[in-house]
């Protein structure tokens, strides 16, 4: 068994912001293709969902932050996830 004891906070925030960016980007597609766009709120929903995406990476990127920071004092404690690994360790 090996043990994750810690997270890089900022390296893995960014990773997650980037994802959640994505993820945001893909809501807003489906948005636009399956929900019918409301009348007279055009200007507020095309402001919506261009900030959707952003939104989605920033939340994303604070909130993996958190969890980084929480995991890798509770992980000091009381020990990381434990997990079993297959096959050589590549450098």
């Amino acid at each position: 068994m090996r043990q994750i004891k810690s997270f890089a906070v900022l390296q893995t925030s960014k990773v997650m912001g980037v994802l959640y960016f994505l993820l945001g980007l893909l809501f807003v597609v489906f948005v636009v293709v399956i929900a019918p766009a409301p009348k007279g709120h055009g200007h507020r929903g095309l402001f919506v969902i261009a900030l959707a995406p952003a939104f989605y990476g920033v939340a994303g990127f604070v909130f993996t932050a958190i969890i980084c920071w929480l995991y890798n004092a509770i992980a000091r404690r009381i020990g990381g996830i434990q997990f079993e690994v297959s096959g050589e360790v590549q450098s």
